[in-house]
């Protein structure tokens, strides 16, 4: 399996050679920035993070919603809860159409233990899924179904009853992957481009 970077001097690596790409793919800025500065914020680096997120931010475009929410994320680990509440407001107020940032943010304020503001996130990142990914949503490996997944966590969380949704999401069936079989050779570090210039995701964050 390949090596994978570990530990604050790993995070803080991965974060350079991130930024050591912003200038080779210029179209694709705004998710390189939101990598590298979820990579400085495991790093122990929150001002460098917060940096590149709010560079992120003013890029706009999903990248930049998902920006916000990372922006917040920081921000709530320094204690700056009032301006990480502002990014997610900011984000809210800016209504975008994918249900990716609404996920995110969900997330991290079920994390934080505030449920009824997560379920509330959660619901409108269920209203922004298409009606291909709904009519999806019974695989298990979906998409949709990982999000009605939250959702359900969330409402059982908070002793609701389960609703048509709740009973729609479809168990995950656990299996093995052969890693070596689906991923590149080498390390992140030594992973190439794909042809025509493309980067190739080092990392994957899963919601």
């Amino acid at each position: 399996m390949p090596a994978v970077t570990t530990g604050l001097a790993g995070h803080a690596e991965f974060a350079h050679q991130l930024e050591s790409e912003l200038d080779e793919y210029p179209d694709e800025r705004g998710e390189i920035l939101l990598e590298a500065g979820d990579a400085w914020h495991r790093a122990g680096h929150p001002q460098r993070a917060i940096e590149l997120l709010a560079e992120a931010v003013a890029l706009g475009g999903e990248n930049g919603g998902n920006a916000r929410v990372g922006l917040a994320e920081v921000l709530f680990g320094l204690g700056q809860d009032e301006e990480a509440r502002a990014q997610l407001e900011a984000l809210r107020a800016a209504r975008p159409m994918s249900p990716v940032p609404w996920h995110m943010a969900a997330e991290l304020l079920e994390h934080r233990g505030e449920l009824d503001q997560a379920l509330i996130w959660f619901t409108a990142a269920v209203s922004r899924l298409s009606d291909e990914e709904m009519a999806s949503r019974h695989l298990w490996f979906s998409y949709a179904n990982s999000l009605l997944a939250g959702r359900r966590r969330v409402r059982r969380a908070l002793g609701q009853p389960a609703d048509d949704l709740d009973d729609s999401v479809a168990e995950v069936n656990p299996f093995t992957v052969d890693l070596d079989s689906v991923l590149p050779t080498g390390t992140p570090q030594e992973t190439a481009p794909l042809s025509g210039g493309t980067r190739l995701p080092r990392e994957v964050r899963i919601l």
